[in-house]
């Protein structure tokens, strides 16, 4: 009884915080049914022979590819030689794989924690400079954030080191990601994430960490992520999850609205508290103490 009346004060607060802020609020979690591709049967999607292709230099065969999830659209570049017989890809890939290691390049859609966030499957794999997501929003978008963790192949690298770059040992050391938000006035806004650092000892993200991205404004229509270290050998890749989006539609300041929030709790529709997003409503109680229900499929 006590559950089921926690519940419904949860939906009142939710439906006066939606009368209050009038937003559209989205969580792009790239599990099946949630996203419109289909991963492999090794764990993983990274475009393929879709459409008619352009062909490049080499005489490749260069393929624009997207997976939708949520408010989002991911885009990946494939590349297939077709004398050598080999493919290649960059940008925004899609993984379940539930492995942290890494031993050979078919890894490199593995993540340091194995699986995604909250205790789910799939995710997405950024690699290379220039990745970009789109958002699916007219105007008014905020991306609230994202979970972000570091791929298996960057931290093989950082902590051991191989033929292209050295271990991380030195101070100075390092390898950041910038994630760029740019507006429907082409204005860009940009949050660092410091992937891994070497100080007085190694530092690295070995774990999902919440990313507030709300400091990129309103009006976000697109994501850009870049990379820069001290050496040009370190693998460019990065993992993440749970890209919240959000849309406020009645005038409120959308910055205001959701400046520095993230989830601090979740609970299924009976009043609950779960550990992860779970399939059907969800209801999120957020930092600054409001209340959002989110449905996952």
């Amino acid at each position: 009884m006590r559950k089921n009346i926690y519940a419904m004060a949860l939906l009142l607060a939710l439906k006066t915080a939606s009368v209050q802020a009038q937003a559209i609020y989205s969580v792009s979690t790239f599990e099946e049914g949630d996203v419109d591709v289909e991963l492999n049967e090794n764990g993983f999607w990274n475009g393929g022979k879709i459409g008619s292709p352009t062909i490049g230099d080499w005489g490749e065969e260069i393929y624009a590819c997207t997976a939708k999830s949520g408010l989002a659209t991911l885009n990946v570049t494939y590349s297939y030689d077709p004398e050598g017989g080999y493919d290649w890809w960059g940008g925004c890939a899609l993984s379940n794989r539930a492995s942290s290691a890494f031993e050979t390049l078919s890894d490199q859609y593995n993540n340091v924690v194995g699986g995604g966030a909250d205790g789910s499957s799939a995710y997405a794999v950024v690699y290379g400079n220039g990745s970009t997501i789109d958002i699916n929003v007219t105007d008014g978008a905020v991306v609230e954030g994202l979970y972000l963790t570091n791929s298996a192949y960057t931290m093989k690298n950082v902590v051991d080191g191989d033929g292209y770059s050295p271990k991380f040992s030195n101070e100075g050391d390092y390898l950041k990601l910038t994630i760029v938000g740019e507006k429907a006035d082409e204005t860009t806004e940009s949050v660092d994430v410091m992937l891994a650092e070497y100080t007085t000892e190694l530092e690295a993200i070995t774990d999902w960490q919440w990313v507030d991205l709300s400091s990129l404004g309103s009006d976000v229509k697109k994501l850009t992520f870049n990379f820069s270290s001290h050496s040009s050998g370190v693998p460019l890749y990065v993992c993440f999850d749970n890209l919240a989006i959000s849309k406020v539609y009645n005038g409120i300041s959308t910055t205001d609205a959701v400046a520095q929030v993230t989830p601090v709790a979740r609970y299924g529709a009976n009043g609950q508290r779960i550990s992860g997003l779970q399939k059907g409503i969800n209801i999120i109680k957020m930092s600054d103490g409001t209340i959002r229900k989110v449905l996952k499929k």
